[in-house]
């Protein structure tokens, strides 16, 4: 009898721990994101916290503060709910303007932390931004406009530049990537073609946030292993190939090969 009530007790014990971890991991608190991004870019120990928590009055740290409101009030929200989640940016946004020539660049990188939506949707606060401001009423654009580009200027230098692209530049990104590597032969005019839907992005958001003009252009100038042998640069592939296609498409591709060289300088 009492050997079955102690194997009673360790299932109960072990099921225990198993909800906590469940719990744990479903409901990550702004500390358990801290320090799973700390370990990720191995920062000194603290330096985050301090970041957040450092109990000087100063502007900074006050900015720096409701960045650890802004993930807690963000995760009552759900993800489709653009005009709740950007009521909520909003608030980091206005007092972000009003210090951001005391935010060092190096300071920014606390606002890459992830963060996650109620419906358990992750996102990051730049590529969140720099994505769903198009969905905004148009009156409202500016002012979140303003303040993306603002904080992408200061993050670009910090972060890495993958995780500040908008979400459906990267998808379109990845497209056109998977064509290069996965064509045994090459068809220049499928590459091409494949590219069409990234330029078309890229001249979108450098025309409303010209800061993401650098982080896209170096993402797309990294040189790609290409199936059919070598490597492809992509500013150059198009001035090699641009001549295959129909002129006006030529003219638009050349524009944005210059473009693409110029911001990844």
């Amino acid at each position: 009898m009492k050997k079955m009530l102690l194997m009673l007790a360790v299932v109960v014990a072990s099921t225990g721990m198993l909800s906590a971890q469940s719990v744990t991991k479903q409901n990550l608190t702004t500390e358990s994101l801290i320090q799973q991004w700390q370990q990720k870019t191995r920062l000194p120990d603290g330096a985050i916290q301090r970041l957040l928590y450092n109990a000087d009055p100063s502007s900074r740290v006050k900015v720096l503060g409701l960045f650890r409101q802004f993930i807690k009030d963000i995760g009552q929200v759900n993800s489709n709910d653009t005009e709740a989640a950007f009521g909520v940016i909003g608030t980091l946004c206005r007092e972000y303007i009003k210090q951001a020539d005391s935010i060092e660049p190096s300071d920014t990188q606390v606002f890459n932390i992830p963060f996650t939506f109620a419906n358990g949707k992750e996102a990051r606060l730049a590529s969140y931004m720099s994505t769903e401001i198009k969905n905004l009423p148009e009156n409202e654009r500016s002012f979140y406009y303003s303040c993306a580009d603002n904080l992408l200027d200061k993050m670009k230098g910090v972060c890495k530049s993958e995780l500040l692209l908008p979400s459906d530049f990267q998808r379109d990104l990845n497209v056109y990537r998977n064509m290069v590597k996965s064509s045994e032969e090459l068809n220049s005019s499928f590459v091409l073609q494949s590219l069409l839907p990234v330029m078309d992005s890229f001249n979108q958001y450098i025309a409303t946030i010209p800061a993401l003009g650098s982080v896209m252009a170096n993402e797309l100038q990294q040189p790609l292993k290409a199936g059919w042998g070598g490597k492809v640069v992509t500013s150059e592939f198009i001035k090699h190939h641009s001549s295959e296609v129909p002129a006006t498409v030529q003219y638009e591709l050349d524009t944005f090969a210059d473009q693409l060289e110029r911001f990844a300088k």
